[in-house]
């Protein structure tokens, strides 16, 4: 219909009120926490940086940064901020923000930032390169820009199975859904070298998929979410659904998962 509102992460898929979503959000968080720690403690930010994490969810990044870094200042900003507030309570160098990236406005009239970090947020929005700008507007000369999205080397290879089946049907329906896109990851070196970012240097983790939580638990709930959009695509049937579950309960079933590439920049300009 002319004039309607497209779809977008949260607003039904993902959505936070969904009963089983913050347990899908820890997974995942589980998965990437130690890898996306291990990033940011390269970047010698010093003791007391200004950090902003972007599309927070549950905070556990912006908790470990209050925690790291206990004279910083530590912005987590999610478009549902609701897992977020009773962090900022416990931590006082931890302030919560209830905004959406999307909005032009959303981020305006903030302070710069010695960090800006955002995973597994710029691959949802259609709007992303906009976004993009933003993002790279909030960094403070010398400070750094961290984005980290879905990288998939192997689903087509499995494509012959249930697991692999199910995993292209995922990305096909988000994309036509929300809009999500995998393939624009492989860009955000050139994307930050084109903005006067330098220092810029990628790297990617691919964890196993197997019976093994926390990522299993991660794809399991959210293809269990996404059960009746895989269906009604006409892409997997319901019982090829019900296999790939059963593939990541099965301990002789082992693939690599798609991954993260977190992509870094340095700011140059003032």
């Amino acid at each position: 219909m002319d004039g309607e509102i497209p779809e977008r992460y949260g607003s039904w898929i993902f959505t936070q009120s969904h009963s089983d979503e913050a347990d899908r959000l820890r997974a995942i968080a589980a998965t990437y926490n130690r890898f996306s720690r291990g990033q940011i403690r390269t970047l010698g930010l010093g003791e007391d940086p200004r950090c902003l994490d972007v599309g927070a969810g549950p905070g556990s990044i912006a908790a470990w940064l209050a925690t790291e870094f206990p004279r910083g200042e530590i912005v987590a900003a999610d478009r549902d901020a609701s897992m977020l507030v009773p962090l900022a309570d416990s931590c006082s160098n931890l302030e919560a923000v209830e905004t959406d990236v999307s909005d032009d406005t959303a981020l305006h009239g903030m302070e710069r930032f010695d960090l800006v970090h955002a995973r597994f947020v710029l691959m949802h929005l259609r709007d992303r390169l906009r976004v993009l700008d933003t993002l790279g507007e909030l960094v403070s000369p010398g400070g750094w820009l961290l984005l980290g999205d879905s990288i998939d080397l192997t689903t087509e290879e499995l494509s012959h199975t249930a697991y692999g089946k199910t995993m292209n049907a995922m990305w096909e329906v988000l994309h036509a859904n929300i809009g999500t896109d995998i393939s624009w990851v492989s860009s955000t070196p050139s994307l930050l070298r084109s903005r006067g970012f330098v220092d810029i240097g990628s790297e990617a983790y691919l964890p196993s998929a197997d019976h093994r939580p926390p990522v299993s638990r991660f794809w399991k709930l959210t293809w269990q979410q996404l059960r009746d959009r895989l269906i009604t695509s006409g892409r997997v049937d319901a019982a090829t659904v019900e296999r790939a579950l059963a593939q990541l309960d099965d301990p002789d079933f082992t693939a690599v998962s798609p991954g993260m590439l977190n992509t870094r920049g340095r700011a140059t300009r003032g």
